[in-house]
């Protein structure tokens, strides 16, 4: 989505920031499970770094598993 879907990324962080102290909650509130504000998520994956994929995709969930 940061990548693809610009304007809709901007929408998920505003909203992240808007939750962040919402009532009722003790502490602070994140849309992510590391509870780091989601502009300062790293959403690299190990592809990105250059480690090779040991399934190419090979099944892509439509064998049931």
């Amino acid at each position: 989505m940061k990548d693809y879907e610009p304007a809709e990324w901007r929408d998920v962080v505003e909203f992240d920031r808007a939750i962040r102290n919402c009532g009722g909650m003790r502490g602070q509130v994140f849309l992510h499970a590391a509870r780091i504000p989601l502009e300062e998520v790293d959403l690299s994956t190990p592809e990105d770094f250059g480690q090779m994929s040991f399934w190419q995709n090979e099944c892509q969930g439509m064998c049931g598993i």
